[in-house]
């Protein structure tokens, strides 16, 4: 099995960068920002200036005289509030409100894939140690088993420790098999919990 097991603070930190599920909460988010400043917006008095003609004036036609001179011209300030406030103030605070739950739900989420990812790590991690545990009691079962043939060559054994180391070395080997198997699982289990590609897994 071929994979470069990065620091679990590394594959924790890459977990937390490509996990889909975090940019959802992301945009979830911001949109809910955007909603809370259209309710603080309502919210806010507002203040415009306003202008207009009085066209009932005789002289409104004639451009040689100030508009201001002819009482034509009308402007001011237009002060506006919320005529509802008590109902603006509490569409905020329930948009302010589901915004702190988002955010809780996204920070639970990290932890959750914090957590996998800790999970993930020692799982592979125990099952590289069972492979390079097993590989080495096959090398020894091999010398076992050479040893065996070497001394009922030369008369000064039976079959049976022949047999035995027969049957050693094929438990050992059927081990390792097995455990490379487990080995590659939970280097995929792992990829996927650091939301990376599973394909870019060999074996060897």
């Amino acid at each position: 099995v071929n994979i470069q097991l990065p620091p679990l603070g590394e594959a924790i930190e890459t977990a937390l960068k490509n996990r889909t599920e975090l940019s959802v909460y992301d945009i979830q988010i911001s949109e809910q920002k955007r909603r809370l400043a259209m309710r603080d917006d309502k919210l806010r008095p507002s203040m415009d200036v306003v202008a207009g003609f009085n066209s009932t004036s005789p002289d409104a036609g004639l451009i040689s005289r100030s508009l201001y001179d002819l009482g034509s011209f009308i402007s001011g300030i237009e002060y506006r509030l919320p005529i509802d406030r008590r109902a603006a103030l509490e569409d905020r605070e329930t948009t302010e409100r589901e915004l702190d739950v988002m955010r809780r739900m996204r920070v639970y989420q990290m932890e959750r894939i914090a957590q996998e990812v800790r999970n993930a790590y020692r799982s592979y991690d125990a099952s590289k140690s069972s492979v390079d545990i097993l590989g080495r009691n096959l090398q020894t079962a091999k010398k076992n088993l050479e040893s065996a043939q070497i001394m009922v060559d030369e008369g000064l054994d039976d079959n049976r420790n022949l047999l035995e180391a027969q049957r050693s070395l094929t438990e050992t080997e059927t081990g390792l098999l097995s455990a490379k198997v487990d080995l590659y699982l939970a280097g995929i289990n792992l990829k996927y919990a650091m939301g990376e590609d599973i394909t870019t897994i060999g074996t060897k």
